[in-house]
């Protein structure tokens, strides 16, 4: 009976629940910070659980950005009288 490594999708339990991140409360300028940051983080040497999770944080920031680009656009002059 060997030990296999957790494949690279699994949490590994030692690390414990992470909090989700609360990705809609960043600001354009504080979500392309943590995007620079988790691409960072990658680039170093980590144990592979935590490149695992520095993985699905920047997937989850990414995905943010994207919905915000797709986001309805709002006209700043809605409900505005215009005369």
């Amino acid at each position: 009976m060997s030990a296999t490594a957790a494949a690279p999708e699994e949490a590994d339990p030692a690390l414990g629940d992470q909090p989700d991140y609360q990705l809609d409360k960043l600001d354009g300028r504080d979500l392309e910070n943590e995007r620079r940051r988790l691409a960072a983080a990658l680039g170093r040497t980590f144990a592979e659980p935590v490149k695992v999770l520095l993985r699905r944080r920047l997937t989850a920031v990414l995905a943010e950005q994207e919905s915000r680009k797709d986001g309805p656009a709002t006209e700043p002059t809605a409900g505005m009288d215009s005369g």
